[in-house]
């Protein structure tokens, strides 16, 4: 507990406050040192990311313009595939699908040439552009990507020549088969009629059968060289033979 103050001198401090001042500078002295530790281990994490984000661009920035031969937008081709798809390496660019490099280059902006030199050396990476027999691991990216789009190709393609031959078979049979099967049916029983016992008598009656048996049979003549020129069954079988190909 502290007294008054002497005439001419200090008060005298008791032992307890004098350990609490020692405490509070020790914890003052503890978080400068700690924040000057963190401060500069900050700047060495920040230094050491920046030098590598550096390296990674320049490697890619020399294979786009050593290997790639790109000049125009090469700085934000490197740009974006470094910060917006991860490549470290040039390697890495393979990984990468083709809707992937087309994004790129349609925001660049590239133009039909630098493009298609982008293109071909990503088919180059991903072995696209190499000898028929040879083809990148199963185990690629790319690879798998590319087989899974023809598959859905060749099962599209397959559904459209399958469904167009039901059409054109629908076509034949409502158009000209169906007609003509009902038109020819009637005119041979019209001609059976004509030849019966039961119009005999009636002269009249066995001319008009005779004439609608005739009127059907040109009917059906017309429509069998209306079919023959549209060809629908031709057409549909056609179709049906690509689909099981």
């Amino acid at each position: 507990m502290a007294t008054k103050p002497a005439k001419g001198g200090y008060a005298p401090v008791s032992t307890e406050a004098a350990a609490a001042d020692g405490a509070a500078a020790d914890a003052r002295a503890s978080r400068q040192s700690k924040g000057v530790l963190g401060s500069t281990v900050g700047g060495i994490t920040s230094l050491v990311t920046h030098k590598h984000v550096v390296i990674k661009s320049e490697s890619i920035m020399a294979w786009i313009t050593d290997t790639v031969k790109l000049t125009e937008g090469a700085s934000g081709v490197t740009n974006s595939l470094v910060a917006d798809y991860g490549c470290t390496e040039p390697k890495d660019v393979k990984h990468l699908a083709l809707k992937d490099i087309e994004t790129i280059i349609k925001r660049q902006g590239l133009k039909k040439a630098p493009a298609g030199k982008l293109v071909e050396a990503w088919k180059k990476l991903c072995g696209l552009l190499d000898d028929p027999d040879t083809y990148p691991d199963e185990g690629d990216t790319t690879y798998i990507d590319h087989a899974r789009r023809l598959l859905t190709q060749i099962y599209y393609r397959q559904n459209m020549y399958v469904t167009s031959a039901q059409f054109y078979d629908a076509q034949d049979l409502m158009r000209y088969l169906g007609p003509i099967i009902v038109v020819t049916s009637l005119a041979s029983f019209l001609g059976f009629l004509a030849s019966s016992s039961i119009v005999d008598e009636d002269r009249d009656l066995r001319v008009l059968v005779g004439l609608c048996s005739g009127l059907c049979g040109v009917i059906a003549t017309t429509l069998t060289a209306l079919r023959n020129a549209q060809k629908f069954d031709v057409k549909a079988e056609m179709f049906r033979s690509a689909a099981g190909q």
